[in-house]
């Protein structure tokens, strides 16, 4: 059996849960890059250097406004991140109840070995499931509260090129 078989009969074997944690995974992955990405401070499509070009031609007035309006962007996107994570645990929780269900079912029509259902499959997909519910959440959580961290420095940046700039009233 080749590695991609293996792979592959063991998402079959957690259901269709699995399948839907595995496109959630991949979704919450490509948020978490174009977040981590959005917040580099010289990445030309980066937040901190369109928040310099943008303040510098911009007065007094609206330069808090325009600050804030790209923060609650930055938040947005921070909070549609939290929620996916939120939901794979939930989510492999669903498949460990559909897979009881399916244990004890096989229980109560006493087909408790057949091949392809059962008992074994039951738990099997039970443990599958809640398993990649935890290995899709944990790391991305991770990685959410280092991005966190950045873009809490971006922001203390953008904040103090602000300060400086009303100081030497360039605003």
């Amino acid at each position: 059996m080749t590695m991609f078989e293996l792979v592959f009969s063991k998402i079959n074997s957690g259901g269709a849960v699995m399948w839907i944690l595995l496109v959630l995974s991949f979704v919450i992955w490509a948020l978490l890059f174009r977040y981590s990405n959005l917040l580099e401070e010289d990445n030309e499509e980066g937040f901190y250097l369109k928040m310099k070009t943008l303040l510098s031609g911009v007065k007094k007035d609206k330069v808090q406004e325009l600050s804030d309006v790209f923060a609650e962007r930055i938040s947005i996107d921070e909070r549609v991140i939290v929620s996916l994570i939120a939901i794979a645990p939930l989510l492999g929780l669903l498949g460990t109840v559909g897979g009881m269900i399916e244990t004890f079912a096989s229980l109560e029509t006493m087909e408790m070995f057949r091949p392809g259902g059962g008992i074994a499959d039951g738990i099997s997909q039970a443990l599958l499931t809640t398993q990649l519910g935890l290995i899709v959440a944990v790391p991305a959580l991770m990685i959410l509260k280092w991005v966190q961290k950045k873009k809490k420095s971006v922001l203390d940046r953008i904040n103090s090129d602000i300060n400086l700039r009303m100081k030497q009233n360039e605003i």
